[in-house]
């Protein structure tokens, strides 16, 4: 199955989507959430991108993406591969792979707007963990959320 992100306004909304609220169980004995579940599904799909910016490998940025199709779409962020030369990620069990930048280049305004890149993963045979996309419509003021990334310049995986 090829996967071609045509509209980055799409993704856009797809990305904001991924709001994790409204699952059953999420409430635990004193009414706190229990999100230990979610993050034992979830964090599978979570990936460090990693990408050279310059070919004396000098310049290289950090930024989290997930995985939004099994066969190696990563959806992260435009300004941390925008020229890239050489983009890497990395699965949360240590395992890297090269990726090519889809969408995102000085000529594609739109996902420079939205700051939304697509990348596909040169995996190989390994399957890859999607990450399921919420509702935003179902998301209301006031309710719990969490993100799962792989923030600062060491690229340690985080839940926030």
């Amino acid at each position: 199955m090829k996967c071609k992100v045509r509209s980055i306004g799409i993704v856009l909304v797809s990305l904001l989507s991924l709001v994790l609220v409204g699952r059953p169980g999420l409430l635990g004995q004193a009414g706190e959430a229990d999100f230990s579940s979610l993050l034992q599904e979830l964090s599978p799909s979570v990936v460090s991108v990693r990408a050279m910016l310059d070919p004396d490998r000098e310049a290289w940025s950090n930024a989290s993406g997930f995985i939004v199709d099994p066969a190696g779409v990563v959806i992260t962020a435009c300004h941390a591969v925008l020229g890239a030369e050489e983009v890497v990620i990395q699965l949360q069990n240590g395992k890297t792979f090269p990726a090519t930048v889809e969408r995102c280049n000085e000529q594609d305004l739109e996902a420079k707007l939205y700051d939304v890149a697509v990348l596909r993963v040169e995996r190989g045979n390994t399957p890859l963990r999607q990450s399921w996309l919420g509702d935003s419509d179902a998301v209301g003021f006031g309710q719990e959320v969490f993100v799962l990334s792989y923030p600062g310049p060491y690229g340690e995986f985080n839940v926030v």
